[in-house]
């Protein structure tokens, strides 16, 4: 029978429809912790692009997660898997105090990527670029427990007011938002 991580990957390359190209692992820095590990797809959803997934902050808790837990997914218009493993570095640094619900904004404290002055993360629903997940493509069932695969984007610190001020929706909407593009320029007033 296959384990939750071999079930979890098998259900993520379905979903980018092909087989993960690469992965990197992250330790933890708690001993008790497992590793973060996070799935590279090049050229998925079309050529010139990053979706990565991690595996690992589903197997922590947090007092908000009743129905099921996340994992991160990221797709971005850039071959540089520093984006992902940034992605799994933020897993490791919050899992267990951040319950990564939409709206939620990361500070990564420095530039996630040498491409970009990106130094944050945005929560909010799994795309794959402009095509948004089913919820039958965002649900994984595993034996012991339900992961939902949740949309993790970049943002440039000063665009971290401009969304509070503006709320998720109507900073989401604005014109120029284009949440996949890391080189695209930062949106304040």
């Amino acid at each position: 029978m296959p384990n939750d991580a071999e079930l979890f990957l098998k259900h993520v390359e379905a979903v980018c429809g092909k087989k993960a190209d690469s992965f990197s692992r992250i330790d933890a820095s708690e001993p008790e912790q497992p590793p973060v590990h996070v799935l590279f797809f090049h050229d998925v959803p079309e050529s010139g692009y990053t979706t990565a997934v991690t595996f690992g902050l589903s197997l922590a808790n947090h007092p908000e997660w009743k129905v099921g837990k996340p994992e991160l997914l990221l797709c971005v218009q850039s071959a540089d898997e520093t984006w992902g493993e940034a992605v799994a570095s933020v897993v490791e640094a919050f899992r267990g105090e951040c319950p990564f619900r939409y709206g939620d904004v990361l500070h990564y404290g420095q530039p996630i990527a040498p491409e970009s002055a990106m130094s944050a993360f945005l929560i909010f629903a799994p795309a794959l670029a402009a095509r948004w997940l089913t919820q039958e493509e965002a649900t994984v069932s595993l034996p012991d427990r339900t992961v939902f695969l949740v949309g993790i984007y970049p943002l440039y610190e000063a665009e971290v007011a401009t969304l509070q001020r503006l709320g998720l929706e109507a900073f989401w909407n604005r014109e120029g938002f284009a949440p996949w593009n890391v080189q695209r320029p930062a949106l304040i007033p």
